[in-house]
């Protein structure tokens, strides 16, 4: 089935690449409620909200940094059917590339007015994993360990890793107008972690004898995990001996008791009648992690197997089962030294700056900067955006970005208000539900909020 398996493999992590949880558009969409979560002193256009259960809170973002779909295969003209061209995605990519998920669900919010202060009040759940992929391993796939790039190399997937955490946020907000100039907000979450997962160490190695195909695998590996991940990680890793009962029992109180904090700090300042700036500071925070916590630290690894070579699978010659097996014979005789205790994780930190200026007076231009530091790494976008309030029914904004690897981004949002009903879709690049195959960044929220006391005349 000539490289079928593989094929399907990439095309999926191009079409479901987690990500930064940006927001480009959604920052100064201020008629919905939900933009008061980007910077907590940029109060929303309305004198009270309720975010309904499930239906307020549609949020998927996907980010992969390497390849696109297009790279991946092309359209032959003169057999109508697509050609693999893998080849040319992989020499896109880069030496780590990063596939990311986020996603959110709304459990329940409301906000309201008092005097010259606004408070909040939310619920939601959040979910985010990232893949560390390096190039090689798809190159190793691809090619075959009987390629002359492998054939009596060590083929090096160092960095190969994943980042999971799943986790329930309860947030309490209070912004302020101060005077005419500065409007402060501040944010206190208690977090409870459903699951983490983490590789800390991935300097795995695979390495093929010249004359007899020999596979050694090679190297070290760890992991850290808590919450579900931590009772599902010994089956993953072949440490059975527990029963489906007892299983299901463990899963269920495993995604309690694990508890954490943030804050989430937001500024606005008034510079003039029509010009003002604004920044804010989320998720400065951590959970620890203590139930079915464990650190799994791996032995010095030195396997050889002696079975199926891998250049039979690229070649087309073997079945894709028997690539899995030979892996999974690998994988499973790694032996892992085990510390049960608890550990504590920082959350990625966000940070916004933003500039506007009110061109006409339902008319806004602006700029904004998103920034994110997280596990060693920062990432960075930039935004410039035109926004447009038209009564206090409807307020629509377009923007274009830079992030993600990708300068193709084109961004759009709205709010429709029918009495105290509102309906918004927000997404910061169109372009890929125009042309997904030549898309790297995903990103969609949409849902339906209770609004009351719209004015749309405040800035």
């Amino acid at each position: 089935m000539k490289k079928l398996v593989l094929l399907t493999f990439c095309i999926a992590l191009t079409s479901y690449g987690v990500f930064a949880q940006q927001d480009l558009t959604l920052y100064e969409l201020r008629s919905a409620p939900q933009s008061h979560g980007l910077n907590p002193s940029k109060i929303p256009l309305s004198k009270g909200y309720v975010l309904l259960p499930v239906l307020s809170g549609g949020y998927t973002a996907i980010n992969s940094e390497g390849f696109t779909l297009s790279d991946a295969v092309q359209p032959n003209e003169s057999t109508g059917k697509l050609d693999v061209t893998l080849d040319k995605a992989i020499d896109r990519m880069k030496d780590i590339n990063s596939v990311n998920f986020d996603f959110r669900t709304t459990v329940l919010g409301f906000g309201f007015r008092a005097g010259a202060g606004f408070a909040s009040f939310a619920v939601e759940n959040k979910t985010s994993v990232r893949f560390a992929i390096p190039k090689s391993f798809f190159e190793f796939l691809w090619l075959g360990n009987g390629d002359p790039k492998f054939l009596g190399q060590r083929a090096s997937f160092d960095g190969l890793g994943i980042d999971y955490m799943q986790y329930t946020e309860v947030a309490f907000g209070y912004a302020r107008d101060f005077n005419d100039k500065w409007t402060v907000g501040l944010k206190a979450k208690y977090l409870s972690g459903q699951g983490f997962l983490r590789t800390t160490e991935s300097t795995l190695g695979i390495s093929t004898n010249a004359d007899n195909y020999a596979i050694t695998l090679d190297g070290q590996l760890a992991v850290q995990a808590a919450g579900i991940p931590g009772v599902l990680i010994d089956s993953l890793l072949g440490f059975g001996g527990l029963g489906i009962d007892e299983l299901g029992d463990q899963i269920i109180t495993s995604g309690t008791g694990n508890h954490g904090g943030a804050i989430d700090l937001g500024i606005t300042y008034k510079i003039n009648e029509v010009l003002s700036a604004s920044a804010s500071v989320l998720d400065v925070g951590l959970i620890n992690w203590s139930a079915s916590a464990k650190t799994k630290t791996s032995k010095p690894i030195s396997y050889t197997y002696d079975g199926l070579p891998l250049t039979d699978f690229s070649e087309g010659s073997a079945e894709p089962e028997n690539l899995i097996g030979t892996l999974d014979t690998l994988v499973s005789n790694i032996e892992f030294d085990e510390k049960e205790e608890s550990f504590t994780t920082l959350l990625p930190v966000k940070i916004y700056l933003g500039g506007d200026y009110r061109i006409l007076p339902k008319t806004n231009l602006s700029a904004l900067t998103y920034n994110e530091y997280y596990n060693g790494r920062f990432k960075t976008s930039l935004r410039v955006a035109v926004t447009q309030k038209v009564r206090n029914f409807l307020m629509a904004t377009v923007n274009y970005s830079i992030y993600g690897n990708s300068a193709a981004n084109v961004g759009a949002g709205f709010t429709i208000n029918g009495g105290p009903v509102q309906f918004y879709t927000v997404t910061d690049n169109v372009i890929a539900f125009l042309l997904p195959e030549k898309s790297k960044n995903v990103h969609l929220r949409f849902g339906i909020n209770l609004t009351f006391g719209n004015n749309f005349s405040q800035n």
